[in-house]
């Protein structure tokens, strides 16, 4: 009887374990994110209190001016809609992205148009485009948001 009730218990603790496994609960506090590949660095450092969240978002390519802006949305699990307001070749520029958290790494959608002063322009051949940044330690990046 007792091998029996040791056994379920085990089957209990293993099936409410495995259905954790891969799923982080996003809670409030700061997260950063940066990866750099093939001459394209990205940083991501966001402030997530509740379901608002404000961030920072930088964007380096090697020989091309840099991209640095600030955005703010709402999160509603581990996706935020944001706007992302930013700074390019001299322009400001605004476009709605979505940041999904995952485990070790944040998904970025950016649309294919943008606001520039107000009226819309195509962006990147009107395509979508979708960026992974891996996970990171807040104080590696600080020199590079400040």
């Amino acid at each position: 009887m007792k091998n029996v009730l040791y056994s379920c218990l085990i089957f209990v603790a293993f099936t409410i374990t495995s259905c954790n496994i891969g799923s982080k609960e996003v809670k409030d506090g700061r997260m950063c994110f940066a990866s750099s590949d093939k001459g394209m660095t990205s940083v991501i450092a966001l402030e997530i209190e509740g379901s608002e969240v404000l961030g920072t978002y930088i964007i380096e390519i090697t020989e091309k001016d840099k991209t640095v802006g600030d955005f703010y949305g709402k999160r509603e699990d581990n996706v935020i809609k944001a706007t992302y307001d930013y700074w390019v070749e001299g322009q400001n520029q605004m476009e709605e992205i979505t940041l999904t958290i995952l485990e070790d790494k944040i998904q970025i959608e950016r649309p294919g148009q943008v606001e520039i002063n107000g009226e819309i322009f195509d962006r990147d051949g009107d395509q979508k485009t979708t960026t992974e940044i891996k996970r990171t330690n807040c104080e590696d990046i600080t020199k590079d948001i400040e």
